[in-house]
């Protein structure tokens, strides 16, 4: 497992990866930590990491056309929806 201080440094790389024009590269690396389960664990990184997937997926829905725009969007609300999962868990007084 890593330490917390190694789990924010890294995840501030990655959001600073959303400032690409289209977003492909954030994606990319966010995935990267929710496939890792030594990162994402029981921890607010797996969190973040779904929303920064869907902020980085929304962009690319922006920022492509067509067939690949709606497959970015729905992504997007995938990765949402997930977020939202686990923020409920984590937050018991959370609303439904």
């Amino acid at each position: 497992m890593l330490r917390e201080r190694e789990r924010k440094s890294m995840f501030i790389d990655v959001d600073r990866s959303l400032s690409s024009p289209t977003g492909q590269e954030a994606a990319a690396e966010f995935q990267k930590i929710i496939d890792h389960r030594g990162v994402v664990g029981n921890c607010w990184t797996g969190a973040l990491a779904h929303l920064g997937g869907a902020r980085a997926n929304a962009l690319q829905a922006k920022t492509l056309q067509g067939n690949d725009a709606g497959a970015a969007r729905v992504r997007a609300l995938a990765a949402h929806k997930d977020f939202l999962s686990f923020w409920k868990m984590s937050t018991p007084t959370s609303p439904s």
